[in-house]
């Protein structure tokens, strides 16, 4: 990743992965991911996004907090649904995306943010603690970043 100069950090849950719409299916209000679903429907929005003209010549590295644990499960999702990467980040805390993102912008890496950077705490999509740091970092420096639960929040504030 450090050797590479355009790429797309592109998160899983509530992001690539549409849980809302098993959310949706379940009726009920955990908002918890559910890893082992191979189910789980992909977010047309971003995989839209991803095919665009400007995305041309990134590579794509999955950026997950999905721990280790999930590895089968989410590599055997992204086969099934045909995306191509070239490597996974199993971050495991929401937290500690801000250290890779903080570093690339430091080596001014040319990179695309597509992450939500919520947490799921007491069954809730909650905005993490990473998604504030994250806020101020992009105001200051030159990545997009495109938060796909702004409409989430928004709506429900």
């Amino acid at each position: 990743i450090f050797f590479k100069n355009k790429f797309i950090l592109l998160d899983l849950d509530y992001s690539l992965c549409n849980n809302f719409a098993l959310h949706e299916i379940g009726n009920n209000d955990d908002y918890s991911p559910d890893y082992e679903n191979l189910e789980m429907p992909i977010n047309e929005e971003v995989l839209k996004f991803l095919k665009e003209e400007k995305c041309r010549g990134y590579s794509i590295i999955i950026f997950t907090s999905r721990g280790l644990r999930s590895r089968f499960y989410t590599q055997a999702w992204l086969k099934k649904n045909n995306i191509s990467f070239q490597n996974i980040l199993y971050i495991g805390v929401t937290l500690l995306k801000t250290i890779p993102i903080f570093l690339f912008t430091c080596l001014s890496k040319d990179f695309i943010l597509i992450d939500d950077l919520c947490d799921v705490k007491n069954k809730k999509l909650t905005r993490s603690y990473a998604h504030k740091n994250i806020t101020k970092l992009q105001k200051k420096n030159n990545f997009l970043w495109i938060d796909t639960q702004n409409k989430f929040f928004n709506e429900n504030t």
